[in-house]
């Protein structure tokens, strides 16, 4: 589970990762390191789905748990469906609370 506060980590370790390189090529490793693998052989196999989950949100359907709550089926997480209300009713939830997969119905 990629929380925001993680892909904003990141993001700023790619950034940085970068500008430290000025003319010299940049390998593997570098990019490796900046997206949280301790070293290439760590990450060679997971490389590809840590960027897709940087990228793209998990998508869920939520299940349904008595009145006032609904289930997250990735995380197990419970959500109070009126949590955010404007002046005309309760607002749906887009994302979970919990890991922040997206709500998609």
């Amino acid at each position: 589970m990629i929380s925001n506060e993680e892909r904003r980590e990141v993001a700023e370790r790619l950034r940085s990762a970068s500008a430290r390189r000025s003319d010299a090529p940049w390998m593997v490793e570098d990019l490796m390191l900046a997206l949280g693998f301790r070293c290439y052989e760590d990450g060679e196999d997971q490389l590809f789905d840590r960027l897709a989950d940087l990228i793209d949100r998990p998508a869920i359907k939520p299940e349904p748990s008595g009145r006032a709550y609904w289930l997250c089926p990735r995380c197990g997480a419970f959500n109070y469906r009126s949590a955010v209300t404007d002046c005309c009713g309760v607002i749906p939830a887009h994302y979970c609370a919990n890991c922040g997969a997206e709500v998609v119905e």
